[in-house]
């Protein structure tokens, strides 16, 4: 059974930007993430928010941006709360 959609004009713009992420392994290729340099542009401050305790997809995802931020992106500095 497929659950019905309520279309919002937030679940419309969401659906307009929104670029599926398809591996979760922070070691894995960055090549889907590549959408976020766009987003970024020159931007030199990225905040990520912190994750939820005990759900280790959120943690993954997380160091998987945060490589990309580093690798692709060029960013040197990285400060943790």
């Amino acid at each position: 059974m497929t659950a019905a959609i309520n279309r919002t004009p937030f679940t419309d713009w969401l659906r307009g930007r929104a670029t599926p992420l398809s591996r979760l392994d922070p070691e894995a290729p960055l090549d889907d993430l590549e959408p976020l340099r766009d987003i970024l542009g020159g931007t030199r401050v990225v905040v990520l928010g912190g994750h939820s305790h005990f759900i280790g997809e959120f943690a993954a995802m997380r160091r998987r941006i945060l490589r990309f931020l580093v690798e692709r992106c060029g960013f040197t500095v990285l400060a943790f709360e």
